[in-house]
């Protein structure tokens, strides 16, 4: 077997501006509508995960790079997600390969050294990487759901039918974080691309939010208040420079409230904030499980309500024990 012309090298925080180089290359290439940014590249090296990263050189020069990371905050089982990518010249030559082989040894690595059991490894693949779906393939990955990226401008109005006069929009305090808790626990939990959240994983996860832009709807409706739906944001960049899109992170609306207007009051609510922050998107990730039958319904619901589908990323998964 002709030995590769690549050698394998870890990388640490010290890498991230040839890692951030490599990577804005591969999107270039691959002509991505959502572009990393720095401060994504930084936040893989936080204490706040057990990460191992590695890259293959050339001559000195970084030409693919491979991230595997889980948070160190768990109760035992959890996921170990797979990350990276190479360089548009070095495709179709074994390197993919090569990478993936080593990224699922790393990622069992990773998942005993933390005591992860079971664990699993889910990596995200862009629709226009069928060759990277053939490799995981062979490797033992399976389809469990998909991304639709949608992105809307801020100019147009959401339409609301007559919301009730007893359910407020307010933003979110310390005491209705602990109930938006509870709900994401009760709600999204299930789906296996949702970890169920402790107080103190709940903690660092918001940390990354924008305060003012996650808005909890509030029945006032008699004896006591009661939590009907909520949302969570974030201010992203989709160009890799300045921030310019309100990401919705999570919209939550609870059986009982749901066809109520909630849902849009809360993301007209959400937008007018974007708006006044700056932005001038507001973008999302829809979630659908595979096999994809009801693929349209939020799809649908959020065209409705203005978004363009602009992406699609498969997620597919693989035991590590």
């Amino acid at each position: 077997m002709k030995k590769p012309v690549w050698s394998w090298v870890e990388l640490t925080e010290r890498d991230i501006p040839e890692i951030l180089k490599l990577i804005s290359d591969i999107e270039d290439a691959d002509h991505s509508t959502i572009r990393t940014t720095r401060a994504e590249v930084e936040s893989y090296f936080l204490d706040s995960h057990s990460w191992r990263a590695q890259g293959a050189c050339v001559n000195g020069k970084l030409v693919a790079f491979g991230l595997v990371r889980t948070p160190l905050i768990a109760d035992g089982e959890g996921t170990v997600t797979i990350s990276g990518g190479v360089a548009k010249q070095w495709r179709a030559k074994g390197l993919g390969k090569d990478l993936m082989e080593r990224q699922v040894e790393v990622a069992q690595s990773v998942a005993n050294s933390v005591g992860l059991s079971p664990a699993r490894a889910v990596l995200y693949i862009e629709g226009a990487q069928p060759e990277l779906a053939d490799l995981t393939h062979n490797l033992g990955f399976t389809p469990q759901s998909k991304f639709v990226t949608m992105r809307r401008n801020l100019d147009e109005d959401i339409a609301i039918d007559e919301l009730s006069a007893y359910i407020d929009i307010v933003e979110m305090t310390a005491e209705l974080s602990e109930d938006v808790r509870h709900i994401h626990n009760a709600v999204l939990s299930d789906n296996g691309q949702w970890q169920s959240q402790t107080p103190q994983s709940w903690q660092e996860r918001i940390k990354g939010f924008t305060a003012e832009w996650c808005l909890v709807a509030i029945d006032r409706f008699g004896d006591r208040p009661r939590v009907a739906g909520y949302v969570l944001s974030s201010a992203f960049s989709s160009t890799g420079e300045d921030d310019d899109e309100g990401y919705i992170e999570e919209i939550v609306v609870l059986p009982k409230w749901r066809g109520k207007s909630v849902a849009p009051a809360l993301l007209r609510a959400a937008i007018e904030r974007f708006d006044r922050g700056g932005m001038r998107y507001a973008g999302l990730d829809v979630n659908i499980p595979y096999p994809h039958h009801s693929e349209r319904s939020l799809v649908d619901v959020f065209t409705a309500y203005g978004f363009d589908q602009i992406a699609e990323t498969l997620i597919v998964e693989r035991p590590l024990n």
